[in-house]
């Protein structure tokens, strides 16, 4: 079987953990079935226009050269095509779909010189690569199925003054075969705003996770340590954090939060006044491969973030054995067992007070048995063999062989 992806999300030379998660599935549907796959990599991230400068244009014209056309052999049953296109907002002149969508039939056409016509094509996120595989779908006649992973859903600038989705996102969910959510919180926001129900599909979490665990068997060191990953925003609930950590602080100095997802200094200083600094270590963006390490290091999770899809970190927190701390947010609430940790309101009083009972609870948390609960779940050998059945039903149901 041969899988075409196009996804709207994958890591680049500009943010080596942008879509990341995307590019881990499809490695280990290469890995752990007998499926070949073929990846579109048409400059996502790398080659978008943020925002015109005017005071120095010329800057723009770096983007002209975002990449080259190449074809990079992951591993024997997983390819990368790329041919790069500078994109922009779809508000502005449709940000330039049609070209994209010319650049990935190129690709569709060099993927069936390497693993024969796709049996299906596989979107990651309804814009634009679901809008792309809409288009291909019926022109090639391949059916095309949709994962969807916008969190909240739809984005903000695909809706309207008046709360209208725009058909960018609506159509291509409305056509697609199959449409796969990570969460039974992400698959409701679908089924509410577009009357389409999905298959619940979650990320699989890498199996370097789950070896991390073992290092909780060495004694905690002290402080203790709380890990933090994601930005400095309100989105991520950094605000909520650093009022939680102004809490904590007037009953107990013996901790402090490791913060990895940013590095931008000026808005952590902004956000955190200097009684407070003391309490957190900022490593930076970190590369995903390095986070099973930085993990191994702190003794729970504090996840406060406001919207969260399914909340991967949170996965990867508890197959690493660790106890965590997350906010009602929506995919986390899913993942977070009691034996696991704590779910809380996104107020800092609660967030420290969960803070609080897991440092002075520690030994109560069984990282193996936390692991083990997340393996039996989210081991890639799990998911991706649910992801195997779907394309099998698929295939059978559309009878694609006629195709080929």
């Amino acid at each position: 079987m041969h899988i075409f992806h196009i996804p709207s999300w994958y890591p680049s030379g500009v943010n080596s953990n942008f879509g990341i998660f995307i590019k881990e599935e499809i490695e280990f549907l290469s890995r752990y079935t007998d499926i070949y796959n073929s990846v579109a990599v048409w400059g996502q991230e790398r080659c978008l226009i943020r925002k015109i400068s005017y005071r120095n244009p010329l800057s723009l014209l770096s983007l002209l050269k975002c990449g080259k056309r190449r074809i990079v052999q992951e591993n024997e049953r997983m390819v990368e095509i790329h041919r790069p296109v500078v994109y922009w907002s779809h508000r502005f002149f449709s940000g330039n779909i049609m070209r994209i969508t010319m650049a990935v039939r190129e690709m569709v056409k060099k993927a069936e010189k390497l693993f024969g016509k796709a049996d299906i094509i596989h979107a990651h996120v309804s814009y634009p690569a679901g809008y792309v595989a809409m288009i291909l779908s019926e022109e090639l006649k391949i059916p095309f199925i949709l994962s969807e992973h916008m969190g909240p859903f739809p984005l903000r600038n695909f809706v309207d003054r008046n709360g209208a989705i725009s058909d960018v996102v609506t159509q291509p969910i409305k056509r697609a075969k199959r449409v796969i959510t990570v969460s039974s919180f992400l698959a409701g926001e679908v089924e509410k705003k577009t009357g389409i129900k999905s298959v619940i599909i979650p990320n699989p979490v890498n199996e370097k996770f789950f070896e991390c665990s073992i290092k909780n068997k060495k004694s905690r060191k002290k402080p203790f340590t709380f890990l933090f990953v994601g930005s400095f925003t309100k989105d991520k609930g950094f605000d909520l954090l650093v009022e939680s950590v102004k809490i904590l602080s007037k009953e107990t100095d013996n901790f402090t939060v490791i913060s990895a997802g940013d590095k931008n200094i000026k808005r952590f200083h902004n956000l955190v006044p200097n009684s407070l600094r003391k309490y957190f270590k900022i490593t930076g963006i970190i590369p995903h491969r390095e986070l099973p390490e930085l993990l191994s290091e702190a003794d729970a999770l504090v996840h406060p973030s406001r919207f969260e899809t399914f909340g991967l970190v949170v996965a990867e927190a508890l197959a690493c054995g660790k106890p965590v701390v997350v906010t009602k947010c929506g995919g986390p609430e899913e993942l977070v067992e009691p034996s696991m940790g704590y779910v809380v309101d996104k107020k800092p009083e609660n967030i420290s007070e969960a803070m609080k009972k897991i440092k002075n609870n520690y030994t109560l948390f069984d990282p193996e048995e936390i692991s083990r609960k997340i393996k039996s779940k989210f081991h890639p050998e799990v998911v991706t063999q649910k992801m195997y059945e779907l394309y099998r039903e698929v295939v059978e149901e559309t009878g694609v062989n006629q195709y080929n």
